[in-house]
């Protein structure tokens, strides 16, 4: 009784147990889709058009539009992710050039800020330290102007 019913066999005492809801399977055996990009039939589980080598991120059956929608999608934030490291080597490298970066840097990230998040934090992080790197160096350039000729 302490562990809230009986434990012995057969009791109607015994709590009842809740079954959990089974999901049924996607596929069965045999279930087939056709390739939005070459149209060949392949499994309904495929991931990867044994015909064209096309690769999908979900098993369920896509259309054409969804397939370059996608596509379109990843080589976007590659050029973002791109863009964004060549920003901040850019701004490193230059240092004379420091307050231009810093007018780039505060344009182009405070611009795409949303499409770098979505890009991962990683970029983000890296356009916002392309804005600090550039800072740093207007700051030091400012600093030797004005105390370099002591």
């Amino acid at each position: 009784m302490e562990v809230g019913g009986c434990a012995t066999y057969g009791c109607p005492q015994v709590p009842a147990l809740e079954k959990e809801a089974v999901e049924p399977p996607t596929a069965a055996w045999g279930d087939t889709k056709k390739c939005p990009v070459c149209g060949e039939t392949i499994k309904s589980i495929a991931t990867v058009c044994r015909y064209c080598k096309s690769r999908f991120e979900t098993v369920d059956p896509l259309s054409l539009r969804d397939v370059v929608g996608r596509t379109k999608k990843v080589e976007g934030q590659k050029s973002l992710q791109n863009s964004t490291m060549a920003l901040f080597a850019a701004t490193a490298i230059l240092g004379p050039l420091a307050p231009l970066m810093l007018i780039v840097n505060l344009v182009w990230v405070l611009a795409k800020r949303r499409q770098l998040q979505s890009a991962g934090q990683f970029y983000l992080i890296l356009g916002y330290s392309a804005i600090g790197v550039a800072v740093l160096y207007s700051l030091l350039m400012l600093l030797f102007y004005l105390f370099g000729g002591l």
